[in-house]
């Protein structure tokens, strides 16, 4: 079965929610679709709003796009997120059913890569260690 790109959205939703649930956090969703944010996380450092993003699994690397795509009568329009609105990116990778955590002062604007394998070239640095972002227990 092929899923649009709403239900997509929405089941990385529902598995990032059901890891942090599993994790010990609390979940909780705003109503409505009007809010920046996916889901409110409430665990030992306190609540976070947080928006889910999918993550694609390419050659060693989880790959997450932080931009909003909105669409009104002028077509479709990207812009970024803003800490007025968001405390941090979850992240769910289907291919490696990771969850992983990204604080927005972390966060690039548009996009991220979260190395799983090693590099070809055994560069390390500048290298995002997906590892580094997991979520755990």
């Amino acid at each position: 079965m092929s899923l649009t790109t709403k239900e997509k959205g929405e089941l990385v939703e529902m598995k990032a929610a059901a890891n942090l649930m599993e994790m010990g956090y609390t979940v909780a969703e705003p109503y409505g679709e009007t809010s920046g944010y996916d889901l409110l996380i409430d665990g030992e450092y306190g609540i976070h709003r947080a928006q889910v993003k999918t993550g694609t699994f390419d050659d060693g690397v989880v790959k997450a796009n932080f931009e909003r795509t909105t669409y009104d009568s002028d077509g479709v329009k990207s812009n970024h997120y803003s800490s007025d609105e968001v405390d941090c990116y979850i992240i769910y990778c289907f291919e490696t059913e990771e969850t992983y955590w990204v604080d927005f002062e972390e966060a690039p604007k548009t996009r991220m890569h979260l190395r799983v394998d090693d590099t070809q070239n055994g560069q390390n640095g500048n290298v995002n260690w997906a590892s580094d972002y997991e979520i755990t227990t």
